[in-house]
């Protein structure tokens, strides 16, 4: 793990004790060796040795406690940086798929089956509009790759002590782009993949269905072993495989990095339903927002769940987009910080940066 080198002007542990582990002066979760003299290099090792005094073993990704505060604290203490990254990757696109999405189906009138169920469409919107609102979702897919990475380097930087403006880890994530969104379509497809053949077996032999269990241990175990490739694309060297440093570097602690990463994502998602919760009621109450409907009706109008107003339709969105900005933040930036206990790859330029006192 790196971290800014620490002088003897940093304050030793009180009554100069012998050497041993202590929780690290800098702040940062995990602990750094004592050798009875001034603080060295070396942190958080996995099984700190005996006879560390008041100091309790920690993994190499430190206690949950202070790396989930450090994420909070890092997304409040950024919010500055992090707000301008939202508008420019989620905000920019997540506005016009809006305006599309309402012209492009409103007046389609739905009508089902009593029997079978199935939906008999009667087409009343705008086709232009429906196409723009198509093209836009590949867009808006890419420029969500290109958001984390930059909250990636954004969180990087300033751990390292060196933190950078919003802009300039735009740009960085723009030229890195064709690298990661490779990795980040290659995770995807590689995960929905495992999926796709677990449920085309089943279909295949039915009995397979008592595989459920360990199927989605499987599927979990391999989320968490590819859920750094990402921030490799995004901090390493070009010579850095992505795939295959994440596979490492999550190898040996697999076990408590499921429970980190579960919550990391319950967290981040929580932040889409807040932003639901807080934006339903506003739009309700400048008027024109979505009426509800019948679950039993035979038809349903998506003018009502479109509301009568693309402006308030357009607001609705906006807190959407919102939401999912701060769930990229929370997730990305708790992810760069267990990345960064891990001791991950960084390329060469940015880890001259963490080395600066």
């Amino acid at each position: 793990m790196t971290g800014r080198l620490l002088t003897m002007s940093d304050p030793p542990p009180p009554s100069q004790p012998p050497p041993g582990w202590y929780p690290d002066p800098a702040g940062r979760p995990g602990y750094r060796w004592w050798d009875g003299s001034a603080w060295t290099e070396s942190v958080s090792p996995a099984t700190p040795a005996p006879g560390a005094g008041s100091a309790k073993p920690v993994t190499a990704i430190g206690a949950v406690g202070p790396w989930f505060s450090e994420t909070f604290r890092l997304a409040i203490g950024r919010a500055g940086h992090f707000l301008p990254i939202i508008v420019v990757f989620v905000v920019s696109v997540g506005l016009p798929t809006s305006f599309a999405i309402w012209y492009g189906l409103r007046d389609t009138v739905l009508t089902f089956d009593p029997e079978t169920g199935v939906p008999d469409v009667a087409y009343g919107g705008s086709r232009p509009w429906l196409l723009a609102a198509v093209a836009l979702v590949p867009i808006s897919v890419v420029l969500s790759f290109l958001a984390k990475a930059s909250v990636i380097r954004q969180t990087w930087a300033a751990q390292a002590g060196a933190p950078e403006p919003w802009s300039a880890s735009v740009m960085a994530s723009f030229r890195l782009a064709r690298r990661i969104v490779a990795v980040s379509v290659g995770r995807t497809a590689i995960y929905w993949s495992l999926n796709l053949a677990f449920l085309v077996a089943v279909l295949a032999n039915a009995a397979l269905v008592l595989l459920f269990p360990f199927v989605v241990v499987m599927l979990l175990v391999a989320w968490v072993r590819l859920s750094f490739v990402c921030t490799v694309a995004t901090l390493g060297a070009a010579s850095d495989r992505p795939f295959a440093a994440s596979w490492r570097l999550s190898g040996l602690e697999t076990g408590r990095l499921v429970g980190r990463l579960l919550l990391l994502a319950f967290v981040a998602a929580s932040m889409i339903l807040l932003a639901g919760l807080i934006g339903t009621p506003f739009t309700a109450i400048v008027g024109g927002g979505s009426t509800p409907v019948d679950p039993a009706a035979d038809t349903v109008e998506l003018n009502d769940l479109l509301g009568p107003n693309v402006a308030v339709f357009a607001i609705g969105s906006l807190f959407n987009a919102i939401g999912l900005g701060a769930n990229y933040v929370l997730a990305a930036a708790g992810t760069t910080l267990l990345y960064r206990n891990l001791d991950g790859p960084v390329a060469p330029g940015l880890k001259a940066l963490s080395a600066t006192p």
